[in-house]
């Protein structure tokens, strides 16, 4: 692996180089943790002050600690002239340095100073008094430190700088930066919580997982197939500290590391006080106190790594038994204690009670590990735990892809029910499974249909009508879902908060958008108050997001879109972590952001293949096809159609028009296929019409317009601006009528209006337009300022390649059919080609190429590629 970019100090390294620059000379001290990247901050600081700093560096050591001046033995060359006793040799040393600072640009950067000879110190100190040659030293936290390096910090113009862990987002962009593709949230999450963010053991992580195997790279993205191992390096070094403990504290190590978190008062009569003090004082432990609570960790995840893969089987078998022990005589307080005792129960080979075995069950559904999951169910299943156990196995059958042995189980569980809450249950996983898993929308209502007439109790009944508007929801079904959840959407009621998320879904795919913002906001506030599921209050975002996209309010929409992802990728939910992905790249294409929205498309792909989701994962290819289709990118649009294609093909609806349609348009259009593109979108938005999914036909029809059909498009998105009165619906409208009018002015004023929404990649190509039409008319003047108000979105839009943006010279002068005829016959169409593509004859395409000729002043065309330039490339790439 190649060196990784700095990521995460650009305060720092800002900081410690404007110090390295000012005159006269100062100083800067590093301190923090080992591994954290003080040295490669301090490196990175002298690279900053150009190709002339010269870095003198110099090593501190326990090896080069006996020897005078050892550490600077690296810079101090050749002899020291006069050089007798200590201070004769110190004075030369000094010198020395003083010279070569006043030859050239030198830093002097000292690394581990804490380790610095006594004589070596007293030269760091004089330096730094001298003011002559600026310096960078490091010292690790806490350590202890020559009487002359911690008599720095007396000096002003010494500034000392914490250097902190990462953050998590920052791990996540290093590992990124390090493998060279995006990483998994999930992944970049497990990471981040073993290194907490130590850049060291970020390294080493990466490395040991990557050469067993379990951190690989598919689909574009990199992601964890299992626990990543312990570091080479980190066993060996924490290896030797635990051979030095005693028996009992090692035993104590052993149990922390198997049990986790344990109770200080029940480890000390199991190992000692002594035991627990000495781990203490080697850094290994930590005391964590919550009221009355006492607990002991081991002081890092990676600890816990080490101990348990030193752990022979036999050892590991009796210390399960002794953490059973610690729980069996029922004292099961916390949650997750049940879980803890079934597992070591079941490592152990010991017996466990159907009753524990079946809350186990429970609590391991929570943390989501379906393996874990499935092997507490099943044994409570056959210890005669009952339906919840069966439940519990049937779902982490159908979410491990074993879909058909799940809907088995499923139906063997419903008469086996004993009340309304257990038939619930059931019928609720069996109408998902039939539904989300296997697309057999009809089979699901018809399952909750049957059910609901005998069905009383409200709360489990009213469980049933949600379970049944989602399922319209998926079928595209809006306003019958929103019929069916009407009785539920009193704010005040406590089954609100969990309506309230498909009611808003029903009113975005409507068109409803102030509404939907309106019922998601509610949903949230009953959310936080009511705990209305496992889920987190922030998923009422996913609907909100949508709605707010699509009245004109992009940034706040990638705002919670990212709030939703960072929180996601803090559980253990990938199927929510996905779902935080799709919004985002939701988000981030509504805003014109084409390459990080293809990057999190891949992300959500990747996770959605491993979830056995083929509903989710559909979604996710058409957004890797959007994208990549509007960065001119044709290989890869056309790879995720053919998945597509391949994929399954339930009786889903939802996303299937504005993700997985438009999807396949754009890549027709990256492939130079306009008259395909603007098939597959009217096609689709004729079915979206009829659906009443109004905001998948808005942006059909504005993707129409955007691709050169703006007259059939304007007419219908006239009339759902007028009927739906949002902002961005009514600039979207008004850009498909400027554009079929081909008038510079209105669109120039349409792009003022799509920016200020935050379409910016629509306000772009309205921008551009605007300038080929001012072109046309000679306005030369006009034509100017709206190309430099297009460059006021290229940023946020780098990399897009639509139709719109081919504005060169040459394609201004050329008519839409001009350009588009001249675009296929510039990349090696013959003309029977072109007209069996654009359903034309052969003559109208000599005609039209004739014509463009004559515009271009080219007779040929093989001079067509060199008239047409940029947007030439652009069809090509």
């Amino acid at each position: 692996m190649q060196q990784s970019p700095l990521v995460g100090r650009e305060a720092e390294l800002s900081a410690v180089a404007a110090a390295l620059r000012r005159r006269p000379a100062e100083a800067v001290l590093l301190s923090g943790d080992p591994g954290v990247g003080k040295t490669r901050l301090a490196q990175e600081a002298c690279r900053s002050l150009g190709d002339r700093a010269e870095p003198l560096l110099a090593v501190g050591s326990e090896a080069a600690r006996t020897i005078p001046l050892g550490a600077f033995a690296g810079v101090l060359t050749g002899d020291l002239e006069g050089a007798g006793g200590s201070l004769d040799l110190l004075r030369a040393a000094r010198q020395r340095l003083a010279e070569r600072g006043r030859t050239a640009q030198a830093v002097l950067v000292v690394d581990d100073a804490h380790l610095l000879d006594d004589a070596s110190a007293a030269l760091l100190q004089q330096v730094v008094a001298d003011r002559e040659l600026p310096v960078v030293a490091t010292v690790r936290s806490g350590a202890p430190a020559p009487d002359a390096v911690s008599a720095l910090t007396r000096y002003a113009w010494v500034h000392r700088l914490d250097v902190s862990v990462l953050a998590e987002a920052d791990v996540g962009q290093l590992a990124a930066a390090t493998l060279g593709g995006p990483v998994d949230v999930r992944a970049a999450h497990v990471l981040a919580e073993l290194s907490r963010g130590n850049a060291l053991y970020l390294h080493e992580l990466i490395r040991s997982s990557t050469a067993a195997g379990l951190l690989t790279e598919a689909g574009g993205v990199w992601r964890l197939s299992g626990p990543p191992p312990a570091p080479a390096a980190l066993v060996e070094l924490l290896a030797a500290r635990f051979d030095r403990l005693d028996t009992r504290a090692q035993s104590a190590v052993n149990l922390l590391a198997v049990g986790g978190s344990l109770g200080l008062s029940w480890l000390e009569a199991e190992t000692g006080e002594q035991a627990l003090e000495q781990l203490e004082e080697a850094g290994l432990v930590e005391l964590h106190v919550d009221g009355r609570r006492h607990e002991v960790r081991l002081a890092h995840p990676l600890f816990g790594e080490v101990a348990r893969a030193r752990l022979p089987a036999l050892r590991a078998r009796r210390v399960r038994r002794v953490l059973a022990d610690s729980l069996a005589d029922g004292r099961l307080r916390r949650r997750g204690d049940a879980l803890r005792l079934a597992l070591w129960q079941l490592d152990a080979g010991l017996p466990g009670e159907a009753a524990v075995l079946a809350r186990a069950a429970e609590e391991a559904t929570v943390g989501l590990d379906w393996t874990v999951t499935e092997r507490v169910a099943a044994a409570a299943w056959e210890a005669g735990a009952g339906v919840p156990a069966g439940i519990r196995l049937a779902e982490s059958m159908f979410k491990q892809g074993r879909r058909d042995e799940a809907l088995e189980l499923f139906e063997t569980l419903l008469p086996l029910a004993v009340d309304d809450e257990q038939r619930v249950r059931v019928i609720n996983g069996q109408a998902y499974l039939l539904s989300n898993q296997l697309g057999r929308y009809a089979d699901a209502v018809a399952a909750v249909e049957r059910a609901l007439p005998t069905i009383s109790e409200p709360k489990t009944r009213a469980l049933l009508v949600q379970r049944l508007a989602f399922e319209h929801v998926f079928a595209g079904r809006p306003a019958l879902a929103s019929r069916t959840l009407e009785p539920l959407l009193d704010e005040s009621s406590p089954d609100f908060a969990r309506s309230s998320y498909p009611a808003a879904l029903a009113l975005w795919m409507q068109g409803r958008f102030a509404e939907a913002i309106a019922v998601s906001e509610a949903g949230e506030r009953s959310h936080r108050v009511s705990g209305a599921s496992h889920m987190p209050a922030e998923v009422q975002l996913v609907p909100r997001v949508l709605a707010l996209a699509a009245t004109g309010r992009a940034a706040e929409a990638v705002g919670h879109a990212r709030e939703l992802v960072r929180v996601t990728a803090a559980t253990n939910d990938e199927e929510l972590q996905a779902t935080g992905s799709l919004v985002l790249m939701w988000a981030l294409l509504a805003q014109g952001s084409l390459g990080e929205g293809l990057a999190v498309a891949r992300q959500g792909a990747a996770t959605n293949r491993k979830l056995h989701d083929p509903a989710a994962l559909r979604w996710c290819l058409g957004g890797i096809a959007l994208a990549a289709g509007q960065l001119g990118q044709p290989d890869v649009a056309a790879d995720a159609v053919a998945e597509l294609d391949a994929a399954e093909r339930g009786e889903w609806v939802l996303l299937e028009l504005d993700l997985v349609e438009r999807g396949r348009a754009w890549a027709a259009v990256a492939g130079s296929d306009l008259a395909g593109g603007r098939s597959v979108l009217a096609a689709a938005a004729g079915r979206a019409r009829e659906a009443g999914l109004h905001a998948a036909e808005i942006l059909l029809l504005t993707d129409l317009a955007r691709i050169g059909d703006a007259g059939a498009a304007a007419p219908r998105l006239g009339e759902l601006s007028r009927a739906l009165g949002s902002p961005l619906v009514t600039a979207e409208a008004d850009f498909a009528s400027a554009a079929a009018a081909g008038k510079g002015a209105g669109l120039q004023r349409c792009a003022d209006r799509l920016g200020a929404l935050g379409a910016c990649l629509l306000a772009r190509e309205a921008a551009t337009l605007a300038a080929a039409a001012y072109a046309r008319a000679r306005d030369s003047r006009r034509a100017g300022a709206c190309r430099r108000l297009a460059d006021t979105w290229a940023a946020t839009t780098a990399g897009a390649a639509t139709p719109a943006l081919a504005d060169t010279p040459a394609m201004t002068a050329l008519t839409g059919r001009e350009r588009e005829i001249a675009l296929l016959a510039a990349k090696g169409l013959r003309s029977g080609d072109i007209a069996a593509q654009l359903v034309l004859s052969p003559r109208t395409v000599e005609n039209h190429l004739n014509r463009a000729y004559q515009k271009l002043g080219i007779s040929t065309r093989a001079e067509l590629p060199t008239a047409l330039g940029g947007a030439a490339e652009a069809g090509r790439s």
